[in-house]
């Protein structure tokens, strides 16, 4: 796993982790809403990308991403699997393969 939090390369987020060619970047919302009808306010959105090549750690590569999909989630979800805890890995959270 490839810790690429605070990398310049990436938009503004909490968490940024690299395994492979997939990529998972947390990050807040600028404006929560309540999606469908459960009445949950979503505060967190996060990015899979998937890239044609390893990225490295610096990030500082050239590579297309091949695609990419977002969920979003609440905070008291991310708190429950430990997503928020500085020292867990997201790849630890969230199964995107």
């Amino acid at each position: 796993m490839i810790n690429l939090t605070n990398n310049e390369y990436l938009s503004e987020h909490l968490k940024a982790h690299a395994e492979g060619r997939n990529v998972l970047i947390l990050a807040e919302v600028d404006c929560p809403f309540i999606p469908g009808l459960g009445g949950n306010k979503v505060t967190h959105r996060l990015e899979h990308r998937w890239l044609s090549m390893d990225p490295t750690a610096t990030g500082d590569e050239v590579c297309c991403v091949q695609g990419s999909d977002i969920t979003y989630w609440t905070k008291e979800e991310l708190e429950e699997m430990g997503t928020l805890d500085e020292h867990s890995s997201l790849f630890d959270s969230f199964n995107c393969f």
